[in-house]
């Protein structure tokens, strides 16, 4: 082949680079706009008027959370990866508030969805497993946070990830889970956070 026809497969090569880039940047925009105009519509029921602020003003932020929590569960025409956005946002807010009949719902629901847009055996699947798996310790069920997170600690050392920061997270977690449940187990898991924490952070 010519000189000149290296140039232009490089060149070809580089484009499709730069759009694929230029894509991926664009898609991810696109959920970050689309989970805003979620967000302000939400807090949009906070209203000003020319005499001051509504009284709705007062409104608890956690009447609002659960407001929000319950138009995401109910609202079905949301792109796969907007909602999934939502479903973790909007559940770690309420896992953190204590509100956690809600988290529970939508954890599960971001862990399904999880594994059908990015796979079973995905980092993002592993982290959600992590958030639910604390929220269902938290909800007083740390055997089934302790099944889950032990089937993300499978996928994580069947995959050769067990020298991440999200394989330490993990293992604190599951070792919380354990403590809860009485199983002896719980110490070995703490420690191995321990050792992963020093040595890589």
């Amino acid at each position: 082949l010519p000189i000149w026809s290296f140039a232009v497969l490089a060149l070809l090569v580089g484009s499709g680079a730069a759009l694929w880039q230029a894509s991926m940047a664009r898609s991810e925009s696109a959920v970050a706009n689309a989970t805003r105009a979620f967000l302000v519509d939400l807090f949009q029921t906070v209203k000003v008027f020319e005499g001051g602020l509504d009284a709705s003003l007062d409104r608890p932020v956690r009447d609002l959370l659960l407001e929000g929590g319950r138009r995401l569960l109910d609202d079905r025409s949301l792109a796969p990866a907007v909602r999934l956005d939502l479903l973790r946002t909007l559940g770690g807010m309420h896992s953190r508030l204590s509100l956690l009949e809600g988290a529970e719902r939508m954890g599960a629901e971001a862990l399904a969805l999880t594994k059908q847009v990015h796979g079973a055996t995905s980092e993002a699947w592993v982290q959600a497993a992590i958030e639910h798996g604390a929220t269902l310790t938290r909800a007083g069920r740390p055997h089934e946070a302790m099944r889950l997170l032990g089937e993300a600690l499978q996928v994580m050392e069947q995959t050769g990830r067990s020298r991440t920061e999200t394989h330490t997270l993990l293992l604190l977690e599951l070792g919380d889970a354990a403590f809860d449940a009485e199983d002896m187990r719980a110490a070995s898991y703490l420690a191995g956070a321990i050792d992963a924490f020093s040595a890589h952070h």
